[in-house]
């Protein structure tokens, strides 16, 4: 039997900080690799939104082999469309400032 290479993934970005004038945290790490059949994307990502003190997910987009992309948001799960790493940015960005301003 082969054995399997491990990929080598490519941090494209990444970062945490605290949201202004609120109790959330914001953490962001997206990877890029080699597609496979479970990831045809080959891209790794988990966009989150937490409460700073307990740690509560409030909004997360993710992805996980077998589930596929998708999104969390105060405890109900949906699949997410994937349209690429600038489009999920910019969706995991507007829901931060709709939940910050309580719109959503």
């Amino acid at each position: 039997m082969a054995k399997r290479r491990s990929q080598r993934a490519r941090e494209v970005y990444r970062f945490k900080q605290p949201v202004e004038e609120t109790s959330l945290m914001v953490e962001v790490a997206i990877f890029e690799f080699l597609p496979t059949r479970e990831n045809p994307e080959g891209v790794a990502y988990r966009l989150q939104l937490y409460e700073r003190e307990s740690g509560g997910t409030v909004l997360r987009y993710d992805f996980e082999p077998g589930k596929g992309h998708h999104r969390h948001l105060r405890g109900s799960e949906a699949p997410y469309e994937w349209h690429g790493i600038d489009q999920l940015l910019a969706d995991f960005r507007r829901e931060v400032e709709l939940l910050k301003a309580g719109k959503l």
